[in-house]
């Protein structure tokens, strides 16, 4: 159970600390990259991958 919690608060701090440095001060949004947007995606997919690893080593443990 100790180890649920555990992986549960790193997954939490890791969907809440992803991509949430930059300030909103402008009305008018600038247009995205193409390499803005791929950076998006596999930061995306790497957060999926490292959470699916901590749920996975859990629940293959008896």
């Amino acid at each position: 159970m100790k180890k649920k919690m555990i992986a549960l608060s790193l997954s939490l701090i890791l969907l809440s600390s992803c991509g949430s440095s930059k300030s909103i001060s402008n009305s008018q949004p600038e247009p995205i990259t193409e390499q803005e947007h791929h950076e998006k995606v596999l930061n995306g997919l790497l957060f999926t991958i490292i959470v699916f690893a901590i749920f996975s080593a859990i629940g293959n443990k008896p």
